[in-house]
């Protein structure tokens, strides 16, 4: 990708590749990849935007995020404890509980590996260690495996050591929990004798470029069990072969999507020995692989589903899921404008609801049959005056029922469009997941309460509403609209209001507003493009 793109300049390798591209008069390009974020978002007239592309699928032994973070999450992911990340500020003085958790979890493997002749079929058992890019703790990462490995080794060769059987009993416990997860014959009993064989048959190695410009071959034929440790060499393109066990208390960096994908090297070919697998994890780091997840299915399938209808990549409009504290790739290549749906405390309300008479006419229409559609009630509490009683309510409603209704509002101006959009490829991404969900609906002004309500438009260009929801009144104890929303489900906030323009030369009649209102918990970001 051009990494200058934002500058108008061309970086290094982008410029080659443009190069070598002129010396050719036919020829194809082909970019393969397993994060497309980056090609998927740079410019239409790019030289690099794909025109023709494919969803592939892969091989029925590969487990990816689905396996792991969805299906198996319970089985195969571990929390690393905050208390346990290593502070560069505090550097701690011994080994996490959960790095030795790790290493046991690895080393039962080995062994399993070692009785099944694993090395004899030309196959290897790994594990990686990802801590930050620092390479100091690198270092202090390979010192405490390297004390671990050899500190366990002497206990397990002298049965006399005092530690010897509560050092059996922690490795029968992680055992215990490899077994229920991988299908073999074999028991503790038949592996225990094993693990001192596992650990001398572990090499250690850390890979970074502390001494050379490149990070240097692991030698997988020479070993068969080997721990690995680094920071950024472990990041992308490289193969831990037969890694079964991964641990990373790092941060999720700067939260691009494609980056935390690239780091998960836990993915590939693995069905065979999957139950050997764990992967030990900060919280952000689960939550980020999880979210991710979302994300690429999410993009998998509008590029699918858009090819399957005949498009190409050239003209797909780029629209997908991405948890708030994600982005898509690095900034510096792209230049397609994203508008991100987020809203604001929750509230997501069109800016020019009332621009165009007839969009405002073919609203109207809308509502009143969503109206008649739907059994309401009224809904008040105790000294809430007429202004305030809710004339339709209801917290019953299906929301796949109500859902079709509320995407056929329409605006004029292309932002209120594409708030609209984003907003109903969430809801429907929630339908899909959880076909039952309800909703909450309050019809809270209109021609129906047989009160007048006004709302005048700010003076500034372009005009907006002014104060849309009604406040709190602290006497009738009203805790104003805003205040009427479900905290666990959407709520539909319906008002019908007289607009009158700043100079009060004009009045708009019975302009219906829909407000929407996603708790946090239920807030994916929705990104379309402009």
């Amino acid at each position: 990708m051009n990494t200058k793109a934002k500058q108008d300049d061309e970086s290094t390798t982008y410029a080659r590749i443009k190069t070598l591209r002129a010396l050719f008069p036919h020829h194809s390009y082909i970019l393969y990849t397993a994060t497309p974020q980056a090609p998927l978002l740079i410019s239409r007239i790019d030289a690099l935007s794909p025109d023709f592309g494919r969803v592939l699928t892969p091989g029925t032994h590969y487990v990816g995020g689905q396996e792991f973070f969805v299906d198996g999450a319970d089985k195969y992911i571990k929390l690393i404890p905050l208390s346990e990340v290593p502070d560069k500020n505090d550097p701690p003085h011994e080994a996490p509980e959960s790095l030795r958790a790790a290493l046991r979890d690895f080393f039962i493997g080995v062994a399993i590996g070692l009785l099944e002749d694993e090395f004899q079929k030309g196959r290897n058992r790994s594990m990686m260690i990802h801590p930050a890019i620092a390479r100091d703790e690198h270092l202090m990462f390979k010192r405490w495996t390297h004390q671990i490995k050899d500190h366990w080794s002497a206990i397990l060769q002298d049965t006399t050591h005092p530690d010897h059987a509560g050092l059996l009993n922690e490795f029968r416990k992680s055992a215990d929990g490899i077994l229920k997860t991988y299908d073999t014959s074999l028991t503790f009993e038949d592996i225990a004798p094993i693990l001192f064989e596992a650990m001398e048959e572990t090499a250690v190695a850390e890979l970074n470029t502390r001494e050379k410009s490149r990070i240097a071959p692991v030698d997988w034929v020479g070993e068969y069990s080997w721990i690995l440790i680094g920071g950024i060499g472990l990041d992308r393109g490289f193969t831990v072969e037969g890694l079964t066990v991964s641990y990373m208390p790092r941060s999720t960096g700067v939260g691009n999507a494609d980056n935390i994908q690239q780091r998960a090297r836990f993915f590939g070919y693995k069905k065979r020995y999957l139950g050997l697998c764990r992967i030990y994890l900060t919280s952000a780091n689960i939550e980020a692989f999880t979210d991710y997840v979302k994300h690429e299915e999410s993009v998998r399938c509008s590029i699918r589903n858009h090819l399957h209808e005949g498009g190409s990549l050239k003209d797909w409009r780029r629209t997908y899921f991405l948890d708030q504290k994600l982005k898509p790739t690095r900034a510096s290549v792209i230049l397609l404008e994203m508008y991100q749906s987020k809203g604001k405390g929750g509230w997501i309300v069109p800016d020019h609801p009332f621009d165009d008479s007839e969009t405002v006419a073919e609203n109207r229409e809308l509502v009143e049959r969503i109206l008649e559609s739907f059994d309401f009630t009224r809904y008040a509490e105790d000294g809430w005056n007429d202004k305030q009683i809710v004339p339709a309510f209801s917290d019953t409603l299906a929301l796949s029922d109500i859902l079709p209704m509320i995407g056929q509002f329409r605006y004029r101006w292309p932002d209120d469009n594409l708030r609209h959009s984003a907003l109903m490829l969430g809801l429907e991404r929630m339908v899909s997941d959880e076909p039952g969900m309800t909703c909450s609906f309050y019809a809270l002004s209109g021609p129906w309460s047989g009160v007048d309500y006004k709302r005048t438009l700010t003076e500034k260009s372009p005009p907006k509403v002014k104060q849309l929801w009604q406040g709190a009144n602290a006497p009738t104890n009203y805790p104003g609209a805003r205040a009427l929303v479900s905290a666990e489900t959407v709520t539909f906030q319906l008002h019908r209001y007289d607009i009158q323009t700043a100079d009060k030369k004009r009045t708009l009649r019975d302009v219906p507003i829909l407000a929407v209102h996603v708790p946090d918990p239920l807030m994916e970001r929705v990104w379309v493009e402009r």
